[in-house]
């Protein structure tokens, strides 16, 4: 694994992730937040290699919109 720490600009916020350098992805991410709250995710089981292809086929009745149409309503 390769660790990364990433530092927030005010320096208050900080994360540390563990990269599986094999295939990039994070396997474990620390967060402490501005209140030295504490967040700890880790990915365990990770079964890598070919998704079925209904993995992502969206259910039936869902209608697709383009999100950038509602950025233009907000207000300024």
């Amino acid at each position: 694994c390769k660790v990364i720490v990433v530092t927030g600009a005010d320096g208050k916020e900080q994360s540390k992730m563990w990269v599986r350098t094999d295939y990039g992805i994070p396997i474990r991410i620390e967060s402490v937040d501005p209140s030295e709250e504490k967040t700890i995710m880790e990915f365990k089981n990770l079964k890598i290699g070919k998704q079925p292809a209904d993995t992502f086929q969206l259910p039936a009745g869902v209608e697709i919109i383009d999100a950038s149409d509602l950025f233009n309503n907000l207000p300024r």
